[in-house]
């Protein structure tokens, strides 16, 4: 999986610090940012689902639909 988060350390100028952060299966995650949602999901079976939307409904209703998709094939 990923998530790899970077900011600037504050105590050590120059110094980037990556904070990492996973999903178990199941889990979900979002947060805003500009343009809408960052909307991350982990499904039962492992795989990683992420996507940006307007809204969180539209992000889960984009998920949803790659779930569909996936079951298909």
């Amino acid at each position: 999986m990923r998530d790899g988060l970077c900011r600037r350390s504050k105590s050590m100028p120059g110094v980037l610090v990556v904070e990492i952060a996973l999903l178990l299966p199941g889990q979900e995650r979002w947060k805003t940012v500009v343009g809408g949602v960052q909307y991350d999901y982990c499904t039962e079976r492992g795989e990683f689902f992420s996507c940006v939307a307007k809204t969180l409904e539209a992000a889960h209703f984009l998920c949803e639909d790659w779930m569909m998709r996936r079951e298909r094939y």
